[in-house]
């Protein structure tokens, strides 16, 4: 995977990049990490730990994560590793001021009541961060872990929050890797996405590219419906995800459209679609119509998915025809796919006898002469072939 990786980047002529976060081989006793010695031709490539998961390996070490005193805990550890940047801070607290007085008329505030009230999206969102250095992270976390190992770190039932021995052990180990969560320099972390006014005053807007923000939130995305699909389904549907998916973490990675450059609202996430579109409407209009924000490559020969899973073992996907129409007719007349359990509520189709059917109004079942006016059946519960009917989907099959 990782020599396909730097396959890609070395084709599309596109420099290495300078980082990487991960969640475990950043460092090495011998100085080597095992994530760089993957990747063999970014000699270049700086290796850095996700704070946030560092930051599970100490809460490994509590007796409970239901405990009274375990959100102040986490929170301190933040604290510990990181400091707002100053400019932010004090544009915020300003801003915060003047809502409170205009707003509320919350006047004489002092500036530890006006930080009090900030809530904590509002720090995300419009003040930047950096780690602080190691030997002050260090000094920090251990008066943080002296602190909870006392009187402090027990709640109203004299139940402790850390459990000492094994807090230790975890501290033991883990102080090594202060090193490997520091901000690189001269790396950009945060891009301004817009800005915000509060209580008169302009705030930036900031996105943060530090650790694995954006790839957290795609473990928590469901992608397969049902227990089981074909390999092919299966192909399909992952496929279908990772477009929309690159195509929003693009768009959301973009600079705000200037006002002149305002374009409606994405309808597709066909970039075959958007790209023939905009070469119409720039030939006839002299402008594009939608913002495609990512480009049509050149296929590689690069394999994804299931079939990357099938050439580890020697197998072979499923060929699929290139025909929509064939495509679709191949799945009608298999009528397989994802498989569930028959949901025992939902019946299936009711003949009626000749009375009931003349007391309903329609053909009696028997009649097979003329075609029926009773629309056909449902289909089957799960069954994916609702989803490959469009040419979206069809396209997807092609691949």
């Amino acid at each position: 995977m990782a020599t396909g990786l730097m396959r890609r980047y070395r084709l599309a002529k596109v420099p290495p990049p300078q980082l990487i976060y991960v969640d475990r081989d950043c460092c090495s006793p011998d100085g080597v990490s095992k994530t760089a010695a993957l990747f063999l031709e970014w000699e270049r490539l700086v290796v850095r730990l996700d704070i946030w998961h560092l930051m599970r390996r100490f809460a490994s070490g509590v007796t409970t994560e239901s405990h009274q005193l375990y959100p102040t805990f986490m929170r301190q550890l933040s604290h510990c590793i990181f400091e707002v940047d100053s400019g932010d801070a004090r544009r915020l607290t300003q801003a915060k001021r003047s809502e409170l007085e205009g707003k509320h008329g919350m006047v004489g505030l002092t500036d530890a009541d006006v930080i009090q009230r900030v809530y904590k999206v509002e720090w995300r969102l419009h003040c930047r961060r950096r780690t602080r250095v190691a030997e002050e992270t260090a000094l920090l976390i251990q008066d943080l872990l002296d602190t909870f190992n006392g009187p402090a770190g027990r709640d109203r039932l004299d139940i402790p929050l850390l459990d000492a021995l094994c807090i230790q052990d975890i501290w033991s180990t883990q102080w090594r890797h202060l090193s490997c969560i520091q901000d690189w320099p001269g790396v950009q972390l945060y891009t301004e996405t817009g800005r915000l006014t509060k209580g008169g005053v302009s705030l930036p807007v900031y996105r943060c590219a530090r650790g694995s923000t954006s790839m957290a939130y795609f473990h928590l995305h469901r992608f397969i419906s049902g227990t089981s699909a074909r390999p092919r389904y299966f192909q399909a549907f992952l496929i279908d995800v990772l477009v929309r998916w690159t195509e929003d973490r693009a768009a959301a990675a973009a600079p705000p459209p200037a006002a002149e450059d305002h374009l409606p609202p994405l309808h597709s996430y066909s970039g075959h679609l958007k790209h023939a579109l905009n070469q119409k409407s720039q030939r006839v209009l002299g402008h594009h119509l939608v913002k495609d924000f990512t480009k049509l490559p050149a296929y590689t020969g690069e394999l994804i998915g299931v079939e990357y899973l099938f050439q580890q073992t020697g197998s072979v996907l499923e060929d699929v025809s290139g025909d929509p129409a064939a495509a679709v007719i191949a799945l009608q007349d298999e009528d397989e796919g994802i498989e569930e359990d028959e949901d025992p509520t939902i019946s299936g189709p009711v003949l009626l006898s000749s009375d009931a059917a003349a007391r309903s109004g329609g053909p009696a079942d028997t009649d097979r002469s003329e075609p029926s006016g009773l629309s056909p059946p449902p289909p089957r519960r799960g069954c994916p072939s609702r989803y490959l009917t469009d040419s979206r989907s069809a396209s997807l099959l092609r691949l």
